[in-house]
């Protein structure tokens, strides 16, 4: 569930702070889980507005329908943009080749 993803998510940024995580390790496993948890949470969301406006039974606020869909929304953009400029169509790194 979502906290084996936090658990592998924390971890790779450990490692990655240690300076020990392998670099055969797939980063992009870390984004796109971070991007399929936004998708469920919009879902989730999307699911509360119409159960609450079909007039099945729903016990939550307005406000926190607002603030979850703000919230996953905004996740979800500044995810997938970064999966974008990162893995999709990356920059070229500046500088060019370093000199010896």
């Amino acid at each position: 569930g979502i906290n084996a993803e936090y658990m592998g998510m924390y971890g790779y940024y450990c490692l990655q702070a240690l300076g020990v995580c392998p670099k055969s390790f797939p980063a992009y496993l870390i984004t796109m889980s971070q991007i399929l948890q936004m998708f469920i949470g919009t879902g989730v969301c999307i699911s509360c507005w119409y159960y609450k406006y079909s007039g099945r039974a729903c016990a939550n606020e307005d406000s926190n329908l607002i603030a979850g869909a703000v919230m996953y929304g905004s996740y979800l953009y500044l995810f997938m943009e970064f999966a974008v400029g990162r893995y999709i169509f990356p920059k070229a790194k500046k500088g060019g080749k370093k000199l010896e």
